[in-house]
């Protein structure tokens, strides 16, 4: 369903922080929210100062953030693109791109990567200019116009250049990235099979010795392990059968425990086709949460590899896992967690 955004009070105020829908078998969902101060936005023109960063969100329908943060004023100005989608606005995007959302927000310590206008956002009137993508590169030259008012804002031209927007965006939240990369070809990891390891793992994996192909357990491979699913993504995921054979492997010890927002996969494409994944975690209270939908990763030709993201919002984690539907090899992860 694609979301509308419609225009919201001109002072800032309290912000949420959007996250990607989920769900816990056993616990209710749970969201963060923060606090800024109310605030002016006046006008400018890619102020001296102004960092820019680019990443990706969402499944089924692709979207791209482009975020300029002005910490002289404490300001985010986004700009986030959908695919497919509509573009209502005079902005040049590539072909079949829209733009979804197009705001400023009080930064109060945010990375600018929200998943949509917090409470208190300016939503812009107009977009101008333009902005091309060539595979994870992004450049853009585009001006974002706000209604008149007593809160002093007009207009905030973005320009930058050769953005890599490979990461998951992180929904505005302070996060650490936490890396692994598999040694070789990478983990071979077979169709309808999950891919489980804990948040505390960092740095290089032996794809040979440190990966447990199922029925592994964790008592004879350390780091990363592999269980049946016999399903797949989607509605038809089926639970039940996946936790019985996540859980036959038994927990690993010591337990490591973090707020986990996003995972990161890079797959080894030498058929050039990407394999679609989705994602589940073990929380330390023993329940499970998966988010089901698909991810289907973007394919970098040349390096033939693909990278794709799901965003999360995943507290007291204490296992994460990630179910292939085809046989792939998983060159790397990245993830991120937050205080």
């Amino acid at each position: 369903m694609r979301r509308t955004w419609a225009a919201i009070p001109l002072l800032f105020s309290t912000m949420g922080i959007g996250a990607c829908s989920s769900h816990r078998l056993g616990s209710p969902d749970a969201s963060g929210l923060g606090d800024s101060a109310a605030v002016e936005v006046p006008a400018a023109d890619a102020p001296v100062g102004a960092s820019y960063s680019a990443c990706q969100f969402g499944s089924g329908i692709g979207r791209t953030l482009i975020a300029e943060r002005d910490p002289t004023r404490d300001l985010c100005f986004v700009l986030i693109l959908d695919r497919p989608g509509t573009n209502a606005f005079s902005l040049a995007t590539p072909a079949g791109w829209g733009v979804e959302a197009a705001f400023a927000a009080a930064a109060a310590g945010s990375d600018c990567q929200w998943f949509g206008p917090p409470a208190g956002a300016v939503a812009a009137t107009a977009v101008t200019g333009n902005v091309s993508i060539t595979t994870f590169s992004v450049d853009v030259d585009a001006t974002l116009t706000f209604p008149a008012g007593n809160s002093g804002i007009s207009s905030e031209r973005l320009v930058a250049a050769a953005l890599d927007s490979t990461p998951t965006c992180s929904g505005g939240v302070p996060t650490s990235t936490h890396a692994v990369a598999f040694t070789g070809s990478g983990a071979h990891v077979f169709a309808a099979e999950w891919l489980v390891f804990q948040p505390s793992l960092s740095g290089s994996v032996n794809s040979e010795t440190e990966v447990g192909s199922s029925p592994a357990t964790w008592a004879t491979h350390p780091q990363v392990l592999e269980a049946q699913s016999l399903s797949l993504c989607g509605a038809g995921l089926n639970e039940a059968e996946s936790i019985r054979n996540l859980e036959a492997a038994g927990f690993p010890q010591p337990q490591a425990l973090a707020n986990v927002r996003q995972v990161v996969i890079g797959e080894a494409i030498p058929d050039q086709m990407p394999v679609t994944f989705c994602t589940g975690v073990h929380h330390a209270d023993g329940t499970w949460s998966f988010q089901n939908g698909p991810v289907l990763p973007t394919l970098d030709a040349v390096a033939g590899q693909a990278t794709g993201g799901s965003a999360l919002s995943e507290d007291q984690v204490d296992l994460i896992a990630v179910l292939f539907e085809r046989d792939v090899l998983v060159s790397y992860i990245e993830y991120q967690t937050s205080p």
